[in-house]
């Protein structure tokens, strides 16, 4: 799993872990025991602040009970002095703590029967520290390497002996020391002491340092130092000399001195030259508040000839760098921090390059607003802004920095009178990580922008915190590029050629992508991205994602959706065989797809590792339609991050917590089969009722709605007829007087005396033998030879009924009749024998009780009268 996933599980589990991680133990159980997380196998027993237990009922319950205990914090307990044996059973202590407990004197034999205590904390009490003779040394154990002696406070007035500090020989394996520091020089007895680390800072509220100004005597006799810690206590001035004598100093820390200023930073470089330093903290030594300085060449010259590694200039309200200072910095210095200045734009920035070996470079939190309250707590000193630049710093020279410049690739040195060059960003040859989070840049990168070198090493670089509302250009190339931060950059969209293609962690929380990532502007906003391990992108406001939005991910082993709006999951990860932590706490999800559920566990098969799931704060839907997806979750519930604090919600809205997950689930299959059952068979009934009622009225109205079919056949690919001005049926020019429609059966009689007497008064009859187009459907025939005659004519018979294709006539022209041709009709009835009524359908019945038909006869009178009444219908 890559590193940033893998920590990032780490953190997750130490957060579900940590809590109850301490167990009761000590007098009374008063005290809490716990294994500490450095993996060295110590057991710390915190007593502190517990009243009502003395250290010998501590040192007593260690003996009986605890014995594992290697670490003791028994701070802050109004202890006082220590006497002889009360800490019998603490003596297999390595590390113990009295802080805080109004300790005036340092007992004989109190401390000498340990024979492991390296570490010893006596800070914050009354010991006589400064008081020559008063602390005595002997007293305390032979195997200490660390003692903590801050907060011990310097006698009253009426102590006329001159302070020094501790007399120590007596220690002789002691490395490190913390004591507050005052305005003395360390004996000439520290020379048998071979202490490597040394802090006379103020740590917060606890301890005092009021050493103002560093003599070259100050520390002469620590020639052992490795690291000295002079942080928050109140320094003025260094002199040149300070710290040459020192040539095993690796760490110098300076920070947070606001009255120290730049001023005497020369001096300050000037004495690294000849120790080892490795890195030198210069954080804070200038106001927070007020006008900005500025640094200068001479500042940092002497710095050239040291082998200075990291450097701190943070939080000093930088405003300027001088024109090629850079090239003065050590050739190997490997990190510099810049953050919390506020840098203004100048030839500096152009010349980023010069710093060739550089690994990390921060310039976060520029233009920081900063706590007003801050102001009265901080000294007013003036500002240095105006110092002389000139030095004898034999490195400084025009001549000096060219062969410099020359020598670096990409570097390049301005003269003061130089006209401005063109802009192109350069960043160092070496650089691994670039940092400029929260620095208020705010800019939208529409534009294609050349990194140089073109073969950068950048590996990380965090920009979350910045204005960056469209990222749809360019920028680069950064062809090792696999940590990418860009959270809270109120990003609403981001280009297809913008991402880096060897990203492998990207992080884009607290934006605004929730748009264009339910569009297709971002279907293919990560295709580019085929390395991707990592993907965060919690809190965006995404209530939709495309199936597709990650189809080149294969490698993804993170995805991160939590704190959106999703109530589906529906993206496609069947491709994805590394991903094994899903994150979506805080969504409105109800469920997850069966293919989210397969990939998560086959992945976690394959691999043999735990998938992790983190589905907190979701609407899961304890329902039978989601028994599958209830039934793998409780399978997978050791998977779930915080799996005892979901909560679900049935079908009538009340919530179910976990542990009644965890009970009801199991008789929860069965209840879902009967329910399934009945709605099963509810459902089956309810269709089968409806399909009958449907059919029913779909055979009650076919020949309307085989009527209606023609229509709109017709009204599409048939022919309109013609109407003259009004568009009554008066005006409508029909091709055909008639169609008359029969059984076979009569056609001797149709086509013998109904055709001679009918056209012999010159009507224009429609006959099906005659006049039907050839190769045409016979239903569109008979429907185009209704609409185009003004009169159906049925000659009605028995043997009629028992024809489909006359049957369909007869309703073809009474629908005809009925909606379209109004109260005038278009329907004549001949009725050429006597049919019994039940042998006619209902719909025919119907019609001849409603309208007139004629009834043929064979007697001749009659006959007459037939026809005069037949072509007088027609005619009309």
């Amino acid at each position: 799993m890559h590193l940033a996933s893998v920590v990032l599980v780490l953190l997750i589990n130490y957060s579900r872990h940590s809590t109850g991680a301490a167990e009761k133990c000590g007098p009374k159980e008063l005290c809490d025991c716990k294994k500490l997380q450095d993996n060295s196998g110590r057991v710390l027993m915190d007593c502190e602040a517990r009243h009502g237990i003395s250290l010998e009922d501590i040192c007593n319950s260690i003996n009986a009970r605890y014995n594992n205990v290697t670490d003791l914090n028994a701070g802050r307990n109004n202890i006082g002095n220590v006497r002889t044996n009360v800490m019998e059973g603490c003596w297999n202590l390595t590390r113990l703590d009295l802080h805080y407990n109004q300790m005036t004197d340092l007992h004989a034999n109190a401390f000498t029967s340990f024979k492991h205590l390296k570490v010893l904390d006596l800070s914050d009490n009354a010991l006589p520290v400064y008081v020559p003779g008063a602390l005595n040394a002997s007293t305390l154990p032979k195997t200490l390497e660390e003692l903590v002696i801050t907060g011990n406070p310097l006698p009253g007035s009426d102590v006329t002996t001159t302070l020094r500090y501790p007399n120590l020989v007596a220690l002789p394996h002691l490395k490190r020391l913390f004591i507050d520091g005052k305005q003395l020089d360390f004996g000439h007895e520290y020379s048998l002491v071979n202490i490597t680390y040394l802090s006379l800072a103020s740590r917060g509220l606890r301890g005092n340092c009021t050493l103002n100004e560093v003599f070259n005597t100050t520390f002469n006799t620590l020639t052992s130092l490795k690291d000295l810690n002079l942080s928050s206590c109140q320094l003025e001035n260094i002199h040149k000399h300070a710290f040459s004598k020192h040539t095993h100093l690796e760490r110098l820390d300076l920070s947070y001195n606001r009255r120290l200023g730049f001023s005497p930073m020369e001096n300050i470089t000037h004495s690294l030259q000849f120790t080892n330093i490795q890195e030198a903290d210069f954080s804070a030594v200038y106001p927070t508040f007020g006008t900005g300085t500025m640094l200068l060449k001479k500042d940092v010259c002497y710095l050239r000839n040291t082998t200075l590694k990291r450097v701190y200039l943070r939080s000093n309200r930088l405003q300027l760098i001088d024109t090629n200072l850079f090239m003065l910095l050590p050739e190997h210095i490997e990190e510099i921090d810049l953050s919390d200045n506020i840098f203004t734009f100048g030839l500096y920035l152009l010349q980023l390059s010069c710093i060739s070996n550089v690994l990390v470079l921060n310039g976060s939190d520029q233009n920081k607003m900063h706590t007003p309250s801050l102001y009265l707590s901080q000294p007013q000193v003036p500002s240095d802004l105006g110092r002389p630049s000139s030095s004898v710093c034999p490195f400084m020279s025009d001549e000096y920095l060219k062969q410099i410049a020359h020598s670096i690739k990409g570097c390049v040195f301005y003269l003061p009178n130089d006209t401005f060059p063109a802009l192109s960003i350069r960043v160092p040859i070496k650089v691994k990580r670039l940092i400029f989070r929260d620095s208020n840049m705010r800019y939208s990168i529409t534009l294609n922008i050349n990194v140089l070198p073109l073969e950068n090493q950048i590996e990380y670089a965090d920009f979350s915190g910045n204005v960056f509302s469209s990222l749809t250009g360019s920028i680069g190339p950064f062809p090792k590029m696999k940590y990418v931060v860009l959270s809270r950059c109120y990003c609403s969209m981001i280009g297809p050629d913008f991402l880096f293609p060897t990203t492998e962690n990207l992080q884009l929380d607290f934006n605004n992508l929730g748009q264009m990532l339910k569009t297709g502007d971002g279907l293919n906003a990560f295709d580019h991205l085929v390395k991707l391990k990592v993907l965060n992108l919690s809190s965006n406001g995404i209530d939709h994602l495309l199936p597709d939005f990650l189809r080149y991910q294969e490698n993804l082993e993170v995805l991160d959706l939590s704190f959106n709006d999703l109530e589906q999951l529906n993206i496609h990860v069947t491709h994805m065989k590394q991903l094994k932590t899903l994150l979506v706490r805080h969504n409105s999800i109800h469920s997850l797809t069966d293919e989210v559920m397969h990939v998560l566990e086959d992945n976690s098969k394959r691999s043999r590792a735990p998938f992790s799931l983190d589905i907190r704060d979701n609407s899961i839907s304890f329902s039978c339609s989601n028994l599958q997806f209830l039934q793998w979750l409780y399978s997978y519930r050791n998977n779930v991050y915080g799996f005892d604090g979901l909560i679900f919600h049935d079908e009538k809205g009340s919530t179910i917590s976990a542990k009644t997950f965890v009970k009801e689930i199991g008789s929860f299959p069965e209840r879902c089969a009967n329910y399934t059952l009945e709605l099963v068979l509810g459902g089956a009934g309810a269709f089968l009722s409806c399909c009958v009622i449907i059919g029913g009225l779909i055979y009650r109205k076919r020949w309307k709605i085989r009527y209606l079919l023609f229509l709109v056949k017709k009204r599409y690919y048939g022919f309109s007829r013609i109407e003259e001005d009004g568009g009554d049926d008066e005006q409508i020019h029909y091709k055909y007087n008639a169609f008359i429609s029969y059984s076979e059966d009569d056609q001797e009689f149709v086509t013998g005396s109904l055709l001679d007497n009918l056209e012999a008064q010159q009507l224009e009859l429609c006959f099906h033998q005659r006049d039907f187009l050839v190769g045409v459907p016979i239903s569109d025939n008979i429907l185009a030879a209704i609409d185009n005659s003004r009169w159906t004519v049925i000659m009605l018979s028995k043997s009629y009924l028992e024809k489909k294709w006359c049957k369909f006539e007869f309703h073809m022209a009474r629908m005809e009749s009925i909606f379209r041709r109004g109260e005038q009709g278009c329907l004549v009835v001949v009725m050429l024998e006597d049919i019994p009524v039940e042998r006619m359908p209902s719909e025919m019945t119907d019609w001849l009780q409603r309208n007139t038909y004629i009834q043929y006869t064979e007697d001749v009178d009659g006959q007459r009268l037939f026809w005069e009444r037949l072509t007088s219908a027609i005619q009309s």
